[in-house]
Parts: C-alpha cells; sequence; structure tokens
C-alpha cells in the first residue's frame, strides 16, 4: 500500500483556525516595526516559528533532487552493460554506425530485461572514451518508403 503524504496542518487549524501563513508574516513584521501583541497573536508566532524550523529540518534530511549527490553515469549498471555487452562487437577493421552497433547488439546480446539498447547511451559510452575508440565518417546508402535510395554520412565507431 502507497504511503500517503503527510499534509501540513498547522496554519489556518485547529486553535489557529484564521491564522494563515501570511498573517504569520504580517505578525512579525509588526514585530519588527515595534507594536506589541496579544496574547494569542504571541502565541502563534511562536509555534509558527518552531513550525517552519521543523519544516526546514525536515526538508533538508529528505532524499530528493535537491540533497543527493550526482552520481556519475559511467558507474551506473546500463553503461557497464553496455562497455560488456555492446563494445565487444566492434572491431579495429570494420566501422559500425549506431544504427548497425545498436541493431547487431540486439541481435547478439540483449539487455537483461529484454528491451532493446538505447543508441544514446551507447554513442555517450562511446564517445566518452577517445583513447579507446575512434569516431569515424561513413557513407551509407538509405532508401525511403518510396524505394528511392540516397547516399548519407553517418558517425561510425572502431575500436582504437
Amino acid at each position: 500500500m502507497a504511503e500517503k503524504k503527510q499534509v501540513n496542518r498547522f496554519y489556518n487549524w485547529g486553535e489557529y483556525k484564521g491564522m494563515t501563513k501570511r498573517t504569520f508574516f504580517e505578525l512579525v513584521q509588526m514585530l519588527l516595526e515595534g507594536e506589541e501583541l496579544d496574547d494569542r497573536e504571541t502565541a502563534f508566532v511562536s509555534d509558527a516559528v518552531d513550525h517552519e524550523l521543523e519544516l526546514i529540518v525536515k526538508q533538508a534530511n529528505t532524499p530528493g533532487k535537491r540533497n543527493t549527490e550526482h552520481k556519475d553515469w559511467r558507474q551506473s549498471g546500463y553503461a557497464q552493460a553496455i562497455y560488456n555487452r555492446v563494445v565487444p562487437l566492434l572491431s579495429s577493421t570494420n566501422p559500425l554506425s549506431l544504427t548497425e552497433l545498436t541493431e547487431l547488439a540486439n541481435a547478439e546480446a540483449p539487455t537483461d530485461n529484454g528491451k532493446s539498447w538505447s543508441m544514446p547511451w551507447i554513442a555517450r559510452v562511446l564517445n566518452d572514451d577517445p583513447q579507446r575508440f575512434t569516431k569515424v565518417d561513413k557513407v551509407v546508402t538509405k532508401t525511403d518508403k518510396k524505394g528511392l535510395k540516397r547516399e548519407s554520412v553517418v558517425s561510425a565507431y572502431l575500436l582504437a
């Protein structure tokens, strides 16, 4: 069962019905200007300050995008799988385009979950290590739906 998101029930709730976050900031501004507050307003400001500090601490301790370190994509399981299964398909004599390499990898070394390999990820891995992989231009012939052929230049990769 999924966890329910905790609802913030401080402002305009319970004994502070009618006291909003805006009211809190207005009262703080009144304090800064030297005005006197009644007992209810003083208790509300005190409790609201405690509440806001608790939220700040809670947010700082909650894992999320802002609080996590960025992981190196090279250490991911998917990048390691590309190194282990796709890179061995490259040769030092026959350059393969990303399309050819992906099709070959899908046929000979499929992913663990049976999905096809991602061309952008393969390109990321191959482009990251220029000492190990050489990027060359390759002319390929493409045929469109009407059967017309055209030549285009694509990037291909070789083992260095």
